[in-house]
């Protein structure tokens, strides 16, 4: 499926797919066999009433049509509310999934309360329609238990003055139970499964008939002429929105040569790649594409395994051409400090690596498919200088230069080395030059807003080195890969990504125990409720034997006794009554579950965020959302119906024992029976459990597999590497189907055979023995499966319940919070700071001490694995460091988390924004007006893009922020630092994925709307660093050098002086 292209589907919508719809379609289709033949079973049991009790049993059979009428059409409205409720649960889906995978942009803003109760908002409505549903099913139970059909034969024969002896009446009494059953339970529930699975195969064939992307490997022209010739009248979005889009587009490519396209932020380079390798569905025009193409995306995709599987991803291992393009990457040095090298295990999306080395891993991917075109956008804007340098100079100019190769850079060095320049500005190309011709427009261009500008330096004589354009494109200090506090590269550097490794998930053994019942019916509701349901549940069955009770008296009365009118009017009040109850209890036992449902779910959405960070760096992404989603929805659309069935099982199974025992020589027969009963039921019981937790275990990797195939769809499809992920997805699959399958069938055999035996052992008796001791006999061992089914759903409590207590970030429960002012200055301190970011890890800050004036501009520097992005994070305290981080004196370690944490604002490298309004993105806590919001965006040069917008601040952003560029989300996250006005500002590489021009007016911006402001830059732009006051230098975690820019460059043998000398 397009990804672009079908942006409807989102991954909450494709997490219930498989959590949810495929298994509702697979129980659906596992009743259908009951749907076909239970009416034929119905249509036995009412010959041989009628055979029986003659014509007036046919009322019965009436009154039990009648009751299998008004389940259809309570079916149907249940039908109707779960349709209802599938999009709210894809919704609530989605927005938990851009909580995994922006949680520490949320913990950097403290926007936990906001997510929360956004989360909270949704899962409220998705309850509402849930007890909409249930209370229709709650009818549905009591008309199962209702003994309504065996009054009107009674009653039939009472008012045609027919006969009615004990054999009758008995005899109609058992018959109607097993007609019961088979009405009302086998065939009334298996047609709510058939029907409820009939709303998931829509979706599903909703899903399977959306846009697809045809094979562009198997349509192209095979001849490697490596021609492309590309004649667009215009890229027509298919959401009718005014986001820039490509028109009038003419490019004709040939040969060997290197294509550099260059433009501002927002001007359609990135849309303009992904036309050409066909993964724009709207694109209308002529393109014609000869040779096989690769594509480099500017996000890398990394998917779970290892670092060779991701490089030679469906290909076959060559090993000369796998270490010619692992040398070309410059990733020998890299694989050697893994412990078992390329084949060591990286995490999902790669979290073992830094950002830099996800970059090479994804360039190198492409190489390795020798491809005849190569589109490649950005990939090298997340290295270092002399990386970058040597990557382009191995990989586009040597290994690459009998190819055709698109590359989109705003490096000046890059663009040096091409063939032919295409600009581009507003979806438009404005002009295809050389180097020559487009350096000289630039140069133009920045003399100009230099003239507008005037000098926005900082003061002293820092803000000289920006005169220079020369140095404004191509000074660059090797900071490393451009790690951000995700991805601290000291920290997989020492330990070679051992500390990343994936945690094991836990599993439980044997039965559900009591304490996991309790635990989950307290979390929901009181005490005092708990007992009053308790005393409730077990007054029910005593009103259910009562009617029976006055049938057996009535059967013993003579037929002229006068009495006999007092006890129909006494047994039609009774049964009446017990059938209120019933419908009562099992209304307020689905309320109580949904109650607890909706509460645990909302606790473990708060326990996931407030869990560390280190968290999700070791737990993937599928195993979060599979408790989300399959095991929510499993406690959903099973525990309600499951408790339900547990009530009305033990009511009927207390009313048939209770008459059964007072009689001494049926309760002889039955105790057997029941003891063999209850000791496979146990046996079941843990079997069962044992294939639910297993079974749950099985889809964690599904559930992973699927998030990680979805961020790379376009990667898999471009390579041809459908058929591996899909054959990958049947193979989890199988797993899970092995699994329960056997682990089902195996406690059946026991219960088969001992049912056989008990219908052999009962068939003489008759009267009284038949009604109760066969009625026994057959709901008993329904009762302990329904108390079986009810454990395999508990499972999936206790693995909710696990969520639930996360262990939290300590600092959450502090209360002591600092004055509403602070920080009134923005000073700040690190005095003697260690930083482990995990217990017996390396540390990767050692005794660091450093102090920063107020409205101080602070560069950090240092080479790959200095610990940067260690500064950043023991400020953000993820994790805590040991102690010595103060603002304004005030030590941040006593304070509340969330109260150090918004009152700084990071601007990360790669920015994350969520499904929503542009103003919820900007502000979630509704602390700024729309003025305040306009004068941000305008300052981040974002205010053209947003009046250009349907809605403005109220457009709509899909998931992903995927409906804007990289480098646009980047300015949106500047946005939020303007509008939040806080005094430290961390400016962790801000603007690499924006253009100079872009970049140039952003620290205009910078310097003037943060003059009074903190500031700490990590960037790789001599123009960023070379303006501070201050700059620092890290090496192996500590502080080797300190002072001003002149002091630094002074010293020819310090460390920002040799810096300096390798960037050129």
């Amino acid at each position: 499926m397009i990804r672009r292209g079908s942006r409807h589907v989102t991954s909450g919508h494709v997490a219930t797919l498989f959590g949810t719809d495929i298994e509702s379609f697979k129980e659906g289709f596992s009743h259908l066999p009951a749907v076909i033949g239970a009416p034929v079973c119905m249509l036995m049991i009412i010959s041989v009433l009628v055979w029986v009790a003659g014509w007036p049993a046919m009322m019965g059979v009436i009154a039990t049509e009648v009751f299998i009428i008004l389940q259809s059409l309570v079916i149907k409205a249940s039908q109707y509310y779960r349709a209802r409720t599938v999009p709210v649960t894809d919704t609530r889906i989605t927005l938990i999934s851009q909580i995994i995978r922006g949680i520490r942009t949320i913990k950097m803003h403290a926007w936990e309360k906001p997510y929360y109760q956004a989360v909270h908002k949704i899962r409220k409505s998705e309850m509402h329609l849930l007890a909409k549903k249930y209370s229709l099913t709650a009818l549905f139970e009591a008309f199962y238990c209702s003994t309504i059909p065996t009054l009107c034969v009674m009653l039939c024969y009472i008012f045609t003055d027919r006969r009615l002896d004990q054999a009758i009446i008995f005899t109609v009494f058992a018959y109607f139970s097993h007609l019961r059953m088979v009405a009302n339970y086998i065939y009334a529930f298996a047609m709510q499964k058939v029907t409820d699975s009939v709303v998931s195969m829509w979706r599903i064939e909703a899903f399977l008939i959306d846009d697809r992307v045809e094979d562009d490997n198997q349509s192209m022209n095979p001849n490697p002429l490596n021609i492309e010739s590309f004649n667009g009248k215009g890229y027509q979005d298919f959401e009718k929105v005014k986001l820039p889009i490509l028109q009038d587009i003419e490019l004709d490519v040939s040969g060997s040569c290197l294509v550099v396209v260059v433009g501002p932020v927002g001007s359609g380079k990135s849309t303009l790649l992904s036309t050409i390798c066909g993964l724009e569905p709207g694109f209308v025009g002529f393109l014609e594409r000869r040779g096989t193409i690769a594509h480099v995306p500017q996000v890398p995709w990394i998917f779970q395994g290892t670092i060779q599987e991701n490089i030679t991803f469906n290909a076959q291992y060559d090993a000369t051409k796998y270490e010619r393009v692992v040398d070309a990457c410059d990733l020998t040095v890299d694989l050697m400090t893994f412990p078992n090298g390329d084949l060591s295990e990286i995490g999902e999306r790669g979290v073992a690596l830094s950002g830099g080395q996800r970059a090479r891993v994804s360039l190198a991917r492409a190489l390795y498919l020798d491809a005849d075109i190569y589109v490649l956008d950005d990939p090298l804007s997340a290295l270092d200088f002399k990386v970058r340098r040597r990557v382009f100079q191995r990989c586009i100019c040597e290994l690459l230069r009998d190819k055709l190769c698109i590359l989109v850079t705003h490096d000046l060095g890059c663009i040096e080395k091409a063939d032919k320049v295409v600009i581009m500005e507003g979806g438009k190309i404005v002009k295809q030059s050389i180097y020559k011709e487009y350096i000289d427009t630039q140069e133009r261009r920045m003399t100009q807003d230099k003239g507008k500008d005037g000098d926005c330096g900082y003061g002293g004589d820092n803000g000289g080195d920006n005169d220079d354009i020369d140095s404004y494109y191509n000074v660059c200090v090797a900071v490393g890969d451009n790690d951000v506090i995700d991805s601290d590269d000291k920290t997989k550097k020492a330990v070679g990504g051992e500390n990343m490794s994936t945690l094991t998930e836990k599993r439980d053994i044997g039965t559900v125990v009591w304490r996991t019942y309790w635990a989950y019916l307290r979390g929901g509701i009181s005490v005092p409720v708990i007992i009053l349901l308790g005393l409730f549940a077990c007054l029910t069955p005593v009103l259910g034997v009562a009617p029976n009770w006055v049938l057996a008296r009535w059967a013993h009365l003579s037929w002229s006794n006068p009495d006999q009118h007092w006890i129909i009017i006494t047994y039609i009040l009774l049964t009446a009554i017990a059938d209120i109850c019933r419908y009562i209890l099992v209304a307020a036992a689905c309320i109580t579950v949904l109650l607890c449902n909706s509460r645990h779910h909302n606790k473990m959405a708060e326990s996931l965020l407030h869990a560390l960070v280190q968290f999700f760096d070791r737990t993937p992404t599928g195993r979060i959302i599979n408790r989300f989603s399959a095991d929510v929805g499993r406690i959903d659309n099973e525990l309600p119906m499951k408790f339900s069935w547990l009530v009305i099982g033990l009511d009927i199974v207390v009313y048939t024992i209770v008459p059964t025992f007072a009689n001494y020589w049926l309760a002889i027969v039955v105790i057997l029976p029941l003891f063999l009963f209850v000791y496979y039921g146990v046996r079941f019981q843990r079997a069962l459990c044992e294939s639910t937790r297993l079974e749950s275990l099985a889809r964690s990797p599904v559930f992973s597999h699927i998030d990680n195939t979805a961020e790379g769809l376009n990667t898999i499809h471009l390579h041809g590497a459908s058929d591996v992920f899909i054959n990958k997805m049947y193979r989890y699959e199988l797993v899970t189907l092995k699994i329960t399958s056997f682990l089902d069938f195996v406690p059946t055999v026991p219960f088969t055979s001992l049912l056989l035996w008990i219908r052999v052992f009962t068939t003489g008796f008759v009267g009284m023995a038949i009604s109760y001791v066969d009625t026994m006999l057959i709901e008993v061992p329904y009762f302990l499966k329904a108390f079986g089914d009810l454990q395999s759903t508990m499972t999936s409590v206790q693995r909710i319940l696990e969520y639930c207590g996360l262990k939290p970030e300590l600092a959450y429960h502090i209360k002591e919070k600092p004055p509403r002012d602070w920080p009134h200055y923005g000073a700040l301190t690190f005095s003697h700071v260690s930083l482990q970011y995990y217990s017996g890890g390396p540390r990767v800050l050692k005794d660091v001490s450093f102090s920063i004036e107020p409205r101080q501009k602070f560069g950090i520097v240092g080479r790959t694995g200095a610990g940067k992005s260690s500064i950043v994070a023991s400020l953000m305290r993820m994790p805590e460091a040991t102690f010595g981080i103060l603002i304004d004196d005030v030590d941040i370690r006593g304070l509340n988390l969330q109260s150090t944490r918004e009152v700084v604002s990071v601007i990360q490298q790669s920015p994350v924004m969520f499904c929503g309004s542009i103003r919820n993105n900007l502000d979630p806590l509704d602390m700024y007006t729309d003025d305040e919001i306009w004068i941000a965006l305008h300052d981040a040069q974002l205010g053209s893009l947003v009046t250009s917008l349907d809605g403005k601040l109220e457009y709509h952003i899909q998931e992903g922020g995927s409906n804007f560029s990289v480098g646009e989300r980047q300015l949106f996250s500047l946005a939020r630092a303007l509008l939040h006005k806080n005094k430290i500002i961390v400016m962790d590489e801000a603007t690499a994925n924006v253009d100079p021009q872009t970049d140039h007016m952003i620290q205009t911006t910078i310097r003037d709307k943060f003059k009074d402001c903190t500031v700490l830059t990590i960037a790789h732009r001599l123009s960023t660093i070379m303006d501070c006051d201050r700059i620092m230098v890290l090496h192996d975690g500590q502080v080797v050098e300190m002072g001003t820019p002149q002091e630094l460059m002074g010293k020819a043998d310090g460390w920002l002086a040799q810096l300096w000398q390798h960037s050129h």
